[in-house]
């Protein structure tokens, strides 16, 4: 039985417009979106929280005792949207929040109307496995928290291009307790939802950095797995796409989720159309 677990949560945007849920990656906290909350409040009823254990979130509850999965974590998006009568939702993430709503689409797809992927996570492979390991190393031997996420920003938004995005998450990291922090770092050995997808039919948009050396190619396995996904790769952008190119990213998203809506809207239109008949 999961608990009950308060989290710091934020709405903003046109009540009487579709929900739209913004989901941010570990380590950082619903300040990552401050480059898209404008241009998204103007088109929807927009609800970012801060994920167990970071940002305000981290003050609201004094102790944790259980132990994470995306599992639990994909139920506290449900619980959320419940104490808020949300009865689905579009959903927009970024890094290691991709894997909370795959997670979410494997246990609740009818509360997802459609998905906005940045910097989308699937497994390590490659380069970024290879930066796992070694990071795993140098924590469990040499590094304490407070000097491994710097490192860590560094390999996975390299480039100076991403100064901003490092800067951020490395001052939202230290608000994580180290408990927290290892709660949060075991869950990367849990990289096995991408095996456990089917044919995954919600409307996706997944868009990455060119310089997302880590993460890049195996967006491209998982638009496999998405039969109404579309891919786009954003010049000069790294992992953390949306901050890196915000104007683009906005445009791009915005442009689909409206057009998700519009779909919605008729497909609501026939229902009551059927319903008076």
């Amino acid at each position: 039985m999961q608990k009950h677990y308060r989290h710091h949560i934020e709405i903003h945007g046109k009540p009487d417009r579709d929900w739209l849920i913004l989901i941010h990656g570990a380590g950082g906290s619903s300040k990552s979106w401050y480059k898209q909350l404008a241009a998204f409040a103007e088109h929807f009823h927009v609800l970012v929280y801060d994920l167990r254990g970071h940002g305000k979130t981290a003050a609201l509850n004094e102790h944790d005792e259980e132990e994470y999965s995306f599992h639990l974590i994909a139920q506290d998006l449900l619980s959320i949207m419940d104490q808020h009568h949300i009865r689905s939702a579009h959903l927009c993430g970024c890094s290691l929040g991709t894997v909370v709503m795959q997670e979410l689409s494997l246990i609740a797809p009818e509360r997802i109307d459609s998905m906005v992927m940045a910097g989308a996570v699937t497994k390590f492979h490659g380069w970024s496995k290879l930066l796992y390991m070694i990071a795993r190393y140098l924590l469990v031997h040499i590094l304490s928290k407070d000097q491994l996420y710097p490192l860590m920003a560094y390999m996975f938004m390299p480039f100076k291009l991403a100064r901003g995005s490092r800067r951020l998450f490395i001052r939202e990291s230290k608000k994580l307790c180290p408990d927290v922090f290892y709660k949060w770092w075991r869950l990367t050995y849990q990289f096995t939802i991408y095996h456990r997808l089917k044919e995954m039919r919600i409307p996706t948009l997944i868009v990455m950095g060119e310089y997302d050396y880590s993460f890049l190619s195996g967006s491209y396995l998982l638009l496999k797995k998405c039969p109404n996904a579309t891919h786009h790769v954003l010049e000069r952008a790294g992992h953390v796409c949306n901050m890196d190119q915000p104007r683009a990213f906005n445009k791009l998203a915005v442009e689909f989720l409206l057009g998700q809506s519009g779909a919605k809207s008729v497909v609501r239109e026939e229902e009551a159309f059927h319903l008076l008949a």
